[in-house]
């Protein structure tokens, strides 16, 4: 409805509606939307008749470069504040140097010590982990890694190449606690153990089917080990009774009461050839003999305690026991005395589970221990030397999401690899990280505070001319941040805000100055534009209290000065940079994602993400002046399309950027991450169509030479990890077929029009077709006009007895069009036949009398200015009840005329009572 105004007489206040009696223009359509092409024509190109081709032309193929990524290097996450996993330290791919492995709920990893460090040097796909153990299956040197998620799923992987060879699923619908690997049953074969808080489950690790399923004997831990001297294994499981189990016989041996308190292990610490097993309450160490199933001994003096495990560190035959406490402190105890041999303290907070072995593969064994299992401690794990009593290292506190930029970040010649973990210690803060682009070696890395909330934004670029690069971080709570690339400190910040990102920050140089500014799209319909190297606000722009859901900036008519374009909830704005001139205000209800495609010698043009109706997704070029439609692609239908991301950049480095779009798609009852790269030209040609299922959500993405050697990589930003790609390209020749015309039918038009402004072409008005029944009017089909203001709905199925087809066009927020339009009816209709609904002019009626709020008396003059463009309307004028709309009464059809004299009320309407008049109800 558009605005009311008031108006009152001495006896009674009067409603008036204007109408129009339409008669219909025809006017031929034509249809610019091809949906689910590879490859899609020009549209102000005719095909072209074969008479007309040179030979060359026919057989010249269209090279398009198809694009493979290759994965290269993949880090992330190794530790996680929900729960903490086993470590093993072992040669697992037999080149005589040790591995760390762990995992987090979604990924398995490894560490090696590298050039005095520790780094990662594999990076699982998603696989869900819970525990790990490792073994050699097949006996024959090599060992495998076997991963368990919560939920049952098993993953093999070879400890030589690390690809996965193998999984089985558990059936249980119970969370599992634990996994082991041994030959249990004594038979020269190896099992997996599998353990829930239910059940155990007992597989064959070479054909892995189910050996044994022991029902109500699950727990939260398992060990195996000869507790009873007898020369066969025993499954040891921790619960509320222990139970103590014999594969071979797959029976229950007995229990233990109570069960082996809050953790356990099994070793050999007396040197008898039995194993005992040693278990932590929270205020005791205690070992426990199998054998005689006595107590041996017990040690309250080494705090609260959370964690322990069985090894020989020292390495001079004799097992110790090493725990965990809550002073966060790492401790030796002898296993024959229970005397502490040496204690190191944590720099961190919040022990989690300790793993023992050569880290570094100097002849001596070092402890690793996780941190911060609990949701406001750093998280990582450290490394200790038992025999200095001090912690060697500690792991960066990386935190996904992640995204990720590039760039010379200190001006050393190299190009760096940055990473920010959006989320730190308590889900707030996070951290930055600096990676060499060849080598992937961790440069440094800087804690963001804890206080600012969880980073929104990224972005890398130069603002004030020095040598170093500067890096930009939006953080949740408005604080907007830029930190130094040589002294790695925070530079500038932006503190007052007072409202949300919208999600978008660019760099980008808009002035005649030589300095780059930052732009951040805010909630409510804000940018701002900052100078950091002045401390200036140099513009901050709010149209109305929309919503901003992209916008970009860049030269789009090729005049040299810079344009913004923002894509609002229901517009497109373009606006030139310094002037801040409108240049574009478009309509726009369904965008998405908006980009400006610059073009070195000529205008760009304007790419926008368009979700049609909330049915369609398409990809649009429009001029970068005119503004007119240049071509269209399908992106697949919004059920089962989500987009994330919109962006260009010359990946062949050819001169031409190509097109790159990430988000999500449905895949059978599931939605799977996608990314695709598209030709840089028209017509539209898909280069990689890539399956990212195996790695989760892309976050970020950015394109770079990374290490120097004339060719761009590929980095990408995942919920858990992040990830380098190589990029190779498989040429393949496409060839266009240009056919000879013949006569034949023209494809039938379906339900046709024409909608105009003022008489111009109206482009992206929104027309629906309603079907009415028998009973009831209902929406059945929506579309948009094209840049020649046509719209079509096609292969419509035919009418029965009593339905009815019409076209209507409604606006309820426009003071520049009618609030209301409608065809004529159609009451018979062939599927798929034509029907021309001519032209219609959405122009509104300007009222010149009377004037808003002013009180008149009858008899009156009502007057408006008649739509020059349209001089086949013929109005009318309409008294109504506003309230229940009754009574309503309209005079006969008045013509072309600009003014309607009332003398009297009508019958039905009374004195002494009050009416709205709205302004502009037209129909």
């Amino acid at each position: 409805m558009n605005p009311i105004t008031k108006f009152q007489t001495n006896i009674t206040a009067l409603v008036f509606i204007l109408l129009i009696t339409v008669s219909l223009v025809s006017n031929t359509a034509t249809s610019v939307l091809a949906r689910y092409e590879p490859l899609l024509d020009d549209l102000s190109k005719d095909d072209v008749p074969l008479s007309t081709m040179e030979s060359s032309q026919l057989n010249t193929p269209e090279v398009f470069p198809l694009i493979e990524l290759h994965p290269v290097w993949t880090t992330g996450m190794i530790r996680t504040h929900n729960k903490s996993t086993n470590f093993i330290i072992a040669d697992l791919n037999q080149d005589n140097q040790n591995e760390i492995l762990s995992c987090i709920p979604s990924n398995v990893f490894k560490l090696n010590y590298l050039d005095s460090n520790y780094d990662t040097t594999w990076f699982s796909e998603l696989t869900g982990c819970a525990k790990i153990a490792i073994g050699d299956r097949e006996r024959d040197g090599t060992q495998e890694l076997f991963v368990v998620s919560d939920y049952g799923n098993v993953t093999i992987f070879s400890g030589i190449t690390l690809e996965k060879i193998g999984e089985f699923s558990v059936l249980t619908t119970y969370e599992v606690t634990d996994i082991e690997f041994a030959d249990v049953d004594n038979d020269n074969g190896d099992e997996i153990i599998v353990l829930n808080k239910y059940n155990m489950y007992v597989y064959d690790a070479i054909t892995l089917e189910l050996e044994w399923q022991a029902d109500g004997m699950g727990g939260k831990q398992v060990e195996i080990g000869d507790i009873d001297g007898d020369a066969f294994p025993e499954i040891v499981i921790n619960n509320n009774p222990a139970y103590i189990l014999d594969a071979g016989t797959k029976m229950q041996e007995w229990a233990y009461s109570g069960g082996f308190g809050d953790s356990f292990d099994i070793g050999d610490i007396d040197n008898d050839e039995i194993e005992e097993i040693v278990y932590i309450t929270s205020s005791a160490l205690n070992v426990f003999e199998g054998d005689s199933k006595l107590l041996k001994w017990s040690q309250d003096d080494l705090g609260t305690l959370k964690v322990m495990i069985v090894s020989d560190v020292n390495m001079d035959g004799q097992m110790d026991i090493v725990v965990g406490n809550n002073a966060n402190n790492i401790v030796g105890v002898s296993s024959i005395s229970g005397e502490i041999l040496w204690s190191i303290a944590s720099s961190l907070q919040k022990i989690g589970e300790i793993g023992v072995g050569d880290t570094n593969n100097d002849g001596i064994n070092e402890i690793v221990w996780a941190t911060g299992v609990t949701f406001l401690e750093k998280t990582g794990f450290s490394i200790g030397n038992w025999e200095t009593q001090s912690v060697d290292w500690v792991s960066d506190d990386l935190q996904g999401p992640f995204f990720v930029a590039s760039g010379d970040i200190d001006d050393d010649g190299q190009v760096e690899i940055l990473t920010v973990g959006a989320n730190g210690t308590g889900f707030t803060g996070g951290s930055i990280s600096v990676y060499d682009g060849s080598s992937y070696k961790l440069k440094w890395s800087i804690k963001i505070s804890s206080s600012l909330s969880e980073v929104e934004l990224f972005e890398v670029g130069q603002l004030d001319n020095d040598t170093a690069l500067e890096m930009v971080v939006g953080m949740a709570n408005d604080y907007l941040l830029v930190y130094d690339g040589i002294n790695k400190s925070l530079q500038w910040a932006k503190t007052d805000l007072d409202v949300s990102f919208s999600g978008i920050v660019q760099i980008r140089n808009i002035d005649s100055d030589p300095v780059n500014e930052i732009i951040v799209g805010l909630d409510g319909g804000r940018i701002k534009i900052f100078d950091v190297s002045s401390n200036d606000l140099q513009w901050d722009y709010q149209y109305l209290a929309s919503y901003i859901r992209d916008f970009s900036v860049g030269d789009l008519d090729g005049n040299g000065v810079p344009e913004i374009a923002i894509l609002m909830r229901d517009k497109i704005l373009v606006l030139e940079a310094g002037t801040w001139q409108e240049k574009l205000n478009m309509d726009f209800s369904f965008g998405e994602k908006l980009i400006i495609r610059e073009k070195d010698t000529e205008k760009g043009e304007l790419l926008v993400v368009e979700n049609e109706n909330f049915s369609s997704k398409k990809l649009n070029a429009y001029d970068g002046e005119t503004y007119s439609l240049l071509w269209q692609r399908s992106l697949g239908n919004s059920e089962e399309i989500g987009i994330d991301f919109l962006s260009l950049n010359d990946i062949d480095l050819d001169g031409n950027q190509e097109v790159f779009i990430s988000g999500n798609q449905k895949i059978s009852d599931h939605y799977e991450p996608l990314f695709w790269i598209a030709s840089p030209e028209y017509p539209f040609f898909w280069l990689y169509n890539g399956d990212f299922k195996n790695w989760g959500r892309i976050n970020s993405f950015d394109i770079a030479d990374t290490d120097n050697d004339n060719q761009n990589e590929i980095l990408f930003g995942m919920d858990t990890s992040f990830q380098l790609n190589e990029i190779s390209f498989n040429p393949v020749n496409v060839y266009r077929a240009y056919l000879p015309k013949v006569s034949k039918p023209a494809p039938s038009k379906g339900i046709f029009g024409k909608v105009t402004y003022n008489g111009q072409p109206m482009y992206y008005a929104t027309v629906t077709l309603r079907m009415y029944r028998g009973d009831t009017w209902g929406g059945l089909a929506y579309t948009h006009t094209d840049k020649d203001g046509n719209y079509a709905f096609k292969n419509m199925p035919g009418l029965h007895e009593g339905e009815a087809y019409g076209v209507w066009f409604e606006n309820s927020h426009n003071s520049d069009y009618l609030s209301l339009w409608s065809t004529p009816l159609i009451k018979s209709y062939e599927t798929a036949s034509e029907e021309d609904m001519g032209v219609f002019d959405i122009a509104n009626i300007s009222l010149t009398t009377p004037v808003s709020g002013a009180n008149v008396a009858l008899p009156y003059s009502f007057q408006w200015n008649v739509r020059p463009n349209s001089p086949i309307d013929s109005y009318q004028f309409n008294l109504f009840d506003p309230n229940d709309g009754y009574p309503d009464v309209f005079t006969s059809p008045l013509g072309y005329v600009n003014s309607f004299t009332m003398t009297s009320l009508p019958p039905e309407f009374y004195v002494d009572r009050y009416w709205t008049y709205p302004n502009k109800k037209d129909t």
